[in-house]
């Protein structure tokens, strides 16, 4: 199908971004401090482009085919409408990959999910895991994506870790209004 629903209001919904549900819901928690971090690294690092309208019929189609669709969240590589990517957080066991569909699972240190509950222990596993999903004919971009985070991760702190200096620029961002608490999903992860 050549239609984008994205193009025409009448036909989509803005659904949010994954900064307004999972870190605008308390943005000056060290949970949310640290997923802003690892989102905004996982976005710089990646180039991806985040989708917050639906329906998306190209993601829909992955979404359908990927091993776990817990918390999705849309993305395309290479500009809107060209390759599209779904990032999910299996709460529940995963298999390896299906027929049509390559994922890699995020290092903890750049995943923007990472599931709750959330303790700044050092060596404290998240208790979620972040999948990068694709189509297997798209499996290259994978490998492009997958690359360029997997380098940046090893030299991030790590996932659960929050400095004074992140709390304070979280602060400036609330204070500035460029972060809010969010009006958009429940914000439970």
């Amino acid at each position: 199908m050549l239609y984008d629903p994205g193009l025409d209001p009448e036909f989509s919904q803005y659904r949010g971004t994954y900064c307004e549900h999972y870190v605008g819901h308390d943005p000056l928690s060290d949970e949310s401090i640290a997923r802003y971090r690892r989102y905004k690294a996982f976005i710089d690092t990646s180039g991806l482009i985040e989708e917050p309208w639906i329906p998306s019929f190209k993601h829909d189609k992955l979404v359908k085919i990927s091993p776990a669709r817990d918390h999705v969240s849309y993305f395309w590589f290479g500009g809107r409408g060209k390759i599209p990517f779904v990032l999910s957080e299996p709460y529940v066991y995963y298999q390896g990959s299906p027929n049509l569909i390559k994922f890699i699972e995020v290092p903890e240190s750049i995943a923007p999910y990472g599931g709750g509950p959330f303790s700044t222990v050092l060596g404290y596993r998240a208790p979620a895991k972040s999948l990068l999903c694709v189509k297997d004919i798209h499996s290259k971009y994978l490998d492009i994506v997958a690359e360029k985070v997997i380098a940046a991760a090893e030299k991030l702190p790590p996932w659960n870790s929050v400095s004074d200096e992140e709390r304070e620029a979280s602060r400036q961002r609330f204070e500035d209004g460029q972060l809010s608490k969010a009006s958009h999903g429940s914000g439970h992860v």
